[in-house]
């Protein structure tokens, strides 16, 4: 039976990006040897949702990139395919115990195979995964694309925080401060914790629209949930564009929980 590894170096092998795995996730890559592709089934497409107007906006899509329809033509037939609602069409599938994944086609995205590998590597859940909520994806193809440094460790640092995020809120506003006091400290900015640092960079959550029009020396240090995963989202997004700050902010809290795992370790061992 074909495994991931066969999949990647006989599809992607001259890939750019998939060379860059390679080299910045060989722990990954070495593991993809061991999970296995096993063929699709009907009754893995449980994210399906009027899948044949997904395949219609693709083939329209397609005629318009080879030209044959005009950009109006191409809006004018996909608001006739598609009058509204949720549409989606399961395209891949890991089963993490068994170390297999399925694939819908015969010829599958590199972006949808590491997904699908990052899901059975790293052991976990779609919304501590998916980039689709800033989940461990979004930094492993930071990783990849050359705009922030790391392995392994990194995503496995950061999807600790996030499931930290996801059971105790409270711990993760904790190092959300204290990452952020920490940046502030290295840059010499007067604030004193993350909502303070976030409105010194532009933004701040939803939830405390109301505190925006304080001094950032006076910002409280509480975080709802929904806050946390607010920062931690745009803390994603100003890395995607190369904004120093939230850039440094993301590294700072790796590094702090990467800190505490080895503090916990050694204490562990004496």
């Amino acid at each position: 039976m074909a495994t991931v590894y066969d999949l990647l170096t006989s599809l992607y092998g001259e890939d750019q990006y998939f060379r860059a795995f390679c080299k910045k996730f060989p722990q990954t890559f070495e593991f993809s040897k061991r999970v296995k592709v096993i063929p699709w089934k009907e009754e893995f497409a449980i994210a399906d949702h009027h899948p044949e107007v997904v395949d219609a906006i693709k083939e329209l899509e397609n005629a318009l990139e080879k030209g044959l329809i005009t950009e109006v033509e191409f809006f004018e037939k996909v608001k006739e395919v598609h009058s509204g609602g949720v549409v989606s069409k399961t395209q891949a599938i890991a089963f993490n115990e068994k170390k297999e994944v399925s694939f819908r086609e015969k010829k599958p995205s590199l972006f949808e195979i590491l997904h699908e590998l990052g899901h059975v590597y790293f052991n976990v859940t779609d919304k501590v995964w998916n980039s689709v909520y800033s989940g461990g994806e979004s930094l492993f193809w930071l990783i990849i694309t050359g705009k922030f440094e790391g392995n392994e460790e990194t995503v496995k640092s950061y999807l600790k925080f996030l499931k930290t995020a996801d059971e105790s809120p409270q711990k993760a506003q904790n190092l959300l401060n204290e990452a952020a006091k920490n940046v502030a400290r290295k840059y010499g900015i007067p604030v004193k914790n993350a909502l303070g640092l976030c409105l010194w960079s532009g933004f701040i959550p939803s939830q405390k629209a109301n505190v925006a029009h304080l001094d950032p020396q006076e910002l409280p240090d509480e975080l709802s949930q929904v806050d946390c995963w607010e920062i931690v989202a745009n803390l994603i997004e100003g890395t995607k564009y190369g904004e120093t700050l939230w850039k440094e902010y993301l590294k700072e809290l790796i590094n702090l929980v990467q800190r505490r795992n080895q503090l916990k370790r050694s204490l562990r061992i004496v």
